[in-house]
């Protein structure tokens, strides 16, 4: 049998030998006597181990309820607490180690010491969320405050009539202060939402399940779950609240503000246009009449209708001078004698366009030969294209995008079979516009790329790669009505990737398209 000895000096200078339980050692100078004092001393060790152990455990309750519950505590006292007890349980484990022989009792103190470690990084992220917890608690009714305080310089704004200028820019100016102040507190918002996330996840990492451990444990993820759920209400809450504020000058009460100030300052300029055509009726009705006119001195029918053309022409040029830019009043109905144009409407910038192109060029993929001796051959840039897409063409600037998706097929052979290149292509384009004229260039993506057979002509079907190319394009068209037209021609350059090696597709072609 192994037995496990420890060696003492006593203060006299004897040596006194310990062997496991239940055995004892004579001592020299009692003439074998059994040594009744070590054992005491073993006695009071087992003891002093388990008082150790009640402390430890009183240690661990004190934590227990001090992390329960924190989402309803007031300040982050309690996890700060719990955090130095932290401190005596770890210095508890060690002394309850040192005062440990079996290795499996060391084993189990080790264990408990990693989980001190751990807990205290798990309590440190606690305490964190607890720190933030009600910062979003005010920020819904801030920016409901936020919100009262705008619409009341809406209405201050709308309700000056004769300061719609000023009114217009101070109006657009705090809202966008505003705007850039709540989009401020969002963006820090945010940035708490992901650390909130991140500290949960450490705290809910701490998971043992054994005694004490297992309580604070679970009293710890489930405060950690409770603070992220109360954070997750309340910035809801804010984002709902402050989510038309984050739109500045954008914010719908703002447009319709600006929409209202603009429009009073409209009306007040189309009032001051009805007064000037009154003026002007009154003077061209005073003319036919022949009656308190200037031009009733003129005897002669030719001078006197001279002088009527002259005051319509008058008319026509104040009207057209005049007459404000803004839309959506109503101009007072011109007299039979004169004619207002209306000005013609906008030109369409976003066009539908259908398109039929034809190529050639590329490298051969194969030759028919049919039975009078004639061939055909079949190349990887030629065929015909048949696309649709969206065309671009802004009046503002001289610039034009487009972009068209459809199929570009060849074939060669006869009635009884025949090879068959095919591809779906994606074609996005900017172009230069002047006048009519196109010229630009862009990308090509050619999609499902397959050569194949049919008919008594036998060959496999190959697929190649997606491929992407480059395009250099002119077009001349009409852009400017209702209708639009265009041909041109365009270069491309595409290789196709197949299993045998990489062929050419780059091709010449022409083109012509419709749209509206």
């Amino acid at each position: 049998m192994k037995f496990a000895f420890r060696a003492l000096l006593s203060l006299g200078g004897s040596l006194w030998v310990f062997c496991a339980p239940g055995f004892a050692v004579a001592d020299e100078e009692s003439g074998g006597r059994p040594a009744e004092k070590p054992l005491e001393r073993r006695s009071s060790a087992t003891a002093g181990h388990v008082e150790l152990q009640r402390e430890l455990d009183e240690l661990l309750v004190t934590i227990r309820d001090l992390v329960k519950d924190v989402q309803s505590h007031r300040g982050t006292s309690y996890l700060s607490a719990a955090l130095d007890l932290t401190t005596d349980v770890e210095s508890q484990l060690q002394r309850l180690e040192r005062a440990s022989d079996g290795a499996e009792a060391k084993r189990i103190v080790f264990r408990q010491l990693n989980w001190v470690r751990e807990l205290r990084l798990a309590l440190k992220a606690l305490r964190e969320m607890k720190a933030v917890q009600d910062q979003a608690d005010e920020g819904a009714g801030e920016c409901a405050a936020l919100e009262n305080t705008l619409q009341d310089r809406i209405h201050a704004y709308v309700e000056a009539p004769t300061q719609e200028e000023r009114a217009l820019r101070a109006l657009l100016s705090e809202a966008n202060q505003t705007g850039a102040q709540v989009r401020a507190r969002m963006d820090a918002a945010a940035e708490t939402a992901r650390l909130l996330s991140a500290w949960r996840a450490t705290a809910r990492s701490f998971s043992p399940s054994e005694g004490a451990w297992g309580r604070i444990s679970a009293h710890t993820r489930e405060s950690a779950d409770q603070i992220h759920a109360h954070w997750q209400e309340k910035h809801a809450a804010l984002s709902k609240a402050c989510e038309r504020l984050t739109r500045g000058q954008e914010h719908p009460d703002v447009q319709m503000a600006r929409a209202g100030i603009s429009r009073d300052s409209t009306d007040q300029d189309y009032r001051s246009l009805g007064d000037e055509f009154s003026r002007w009726k009154a003077e061209l009705d005073a003319l036919r009449d022949g009656t308190d006119h200037p031009c009733n001195t003129f005897w002669l029918k030719q001078l006197r209708a001279a002088c009527v053309r002259q005051h319509l022409r008058g008319l026509s040029l104040a009207a057209s001078t005049t007459l404000p830019s803004t839309m959506g009043a109503r101009v007072p109905e011109a007299p039979a004698a004169t004619a207002l144009v209306a000005a013609p409407s906008p030109a369409r910038a976003v066009h539908f366009i259908l398109r039929l192109g034809f190529d050639a060029g590329g490298d051969s993929l194969a030759t028919v030969q049919f039975t009078d001796g004639s061939t055909e051959g079949l190349t990887a840039g030629g065929g015909v294209t048949v696309a649709g897409g969206l065309l671009y063409v802004p009046t503002s600037i001289p610039i034009a995008i487009e972009s068209t998706i459809g199929v570009k097929v060849d074939t060669a052979g006869a009635s009884n079979g025949e090879v068959q290149f095919e591809r779906l292509v994606l074609d996005v384009l900017a172009s230069v516009q002047e006048q009519g004229h196109r010229l630009g260039g862009g990308l090509t993506f050619h999609l499902a790329t397959t050569f194949s057979c049919t008919g008594a002509i036998r060959c496999p079907d190959v697929t190649s790669k997606n491929a992407v190319g480059g395009i250099m394009q002119y077009a001349y068209g009409g852009y400017s009505s209702g209708f639009v037209w265009e041909v041109g021609a365009r270069l491309t350059f595409i290789e196709y990737e197949f299993p045998g090696g990489s062929i050419n597709g780059s091709s010449l072609g022409v083109l012509t398209s419709i749209g509206y």
